[in-house]
């Protein structure tokens, strides 16, 4: 699990006498009551699915018989849960990682009785106190132009950009499903 909190930067201290004395007086130099806590955002069960890449050949993306158009790898997703325990709304703007040529937000959805997938162009909100998961058939985490084979039980690294809380990193298992 990733955390990660506001800004603030305020120390926690014990709650022994001496130790409250001591928080009163760095929580007056935060300005503790006059800002709102920023987004505090945990980052859980993130992973890949596994996808093997032969060489430099290319698969050919599933229907088309054609190789996938961003780089010289096949094309697999992420997901993972984002749960929020903040007061204040965020969104997940970006990813990034190094083992794809281009990653992109996608939502699965049906149209006209077939499945497809859209690129979720203005992020993924995180409302305060909800949890979104990103998941086969949902949301998801689309990377693109895969550069190595990611087998079962390897991990790889997984940015994600967030509108308020920034960047995070986490670490993506990589699973057969």
């Amino acid at each position: 699990m990733t955390r990660h909190g506001s800004s603030n930067h305020c120390l926690r201290l014990p709650a022994t006498a001496a130790g409250l004395s001591l928080a009163l007086i760095a929580m007056a130099g935060c300005g503790a009551t006059e800002r709102p806590a920023g987004p505090e955002l945990e980052v859980e069960d993130v992973w890949v699915r596994a996808v093997a890449v032969a060489g430099d050949a290319v698969a050919p993306e599933p229907g088309t018989g054609h190789p996938s158009g961003h780089g010289a790898g096949p094309n697999t997703a992420a997901y993972l849960t984002l749960r929020s325990h903040g007061g204040e709304a965020d969104r997940l703007v970006d990813a990034a990682t190094e083992v794809a040529s281009a990653v992109e937000l996608h939502r699965t959805e049906v149209v006209d009785g077939v499945m497809r997938m859209r690129q979720v162009e203005d992020g993924v909100p995180i409302a305060p106190g909800s949890t979104v998961e990103l998941r086969p058939g949902g949301l998801h985490i689309m990377l693109m132009g895969v550069s190595r084979t990611l087998a079962p039980g390897d991990r790889v690294d997984l940015t994600l950009h967030f509108e308020r809380a920034g960047p995070v990193t986490a670490k993506a298992e990589v699973r057969e499903r």
